[in-house]
């Protein structure tokens, strides 16, 4: 009947005329007065998912563009910690050669240190027999 308030259904909206697509009417709400409909009204946005066919060429270009640019942030990004990675690694090796030259020098302590003992007890043989 003209003036009742109806929810419907339909499957999306015409790109052209924003009409929805094969609208059928869902129930008849009784429980609706329009003065309920105008003050609960709010303005929608309308929003895409996907391949956001509502922007114009040269929006969609701007936002490939903006696109692209992240793309290349994210890419310097993972260079750069990549380059972190290969100078922690370089730090790890020369942190190992450090240790390896502490175990070098350590080795020639003991080397030396058995030198002495060896010629102190060579010492004390040789003048104990003399």
């Amino acid at each position: 009947m003209e003036g009742d308030i109806v929810s419907f259904k339909h499957h999306g909206f015409m790109l052209s005329t924003k009409k929805p697509k094969f609208p059928s009417i869902f129930r008849v709400r009784k429980d609706l007065a329009w003065d309920d409909v105008v003050n609960n009204w709010k303005e929608q946005k309308p929003t895409a998912t996907g391949n956001i066919p509502m922007l114009s060429r040269r929006e969609r270009e701007r936002e490939r563009e903006r696109e692209r640019e992240r793309e290349k942030e994210r890419e310097r990004e993972r260079e750069r910690e990549r380059e972190r990675e290969r100078e922690r690694e370089r730090e790890r090796e020369r942190e190992r050669e450090r240790k390896r030259e502490r175990e070098r020098e350590r080795e020639r302590e003991r080397v030396i240190c058995l030198i002495i003992i060896t010629c102190s007890f060579a010492l004390e043989n040789a003048s104990g027999k003399e």
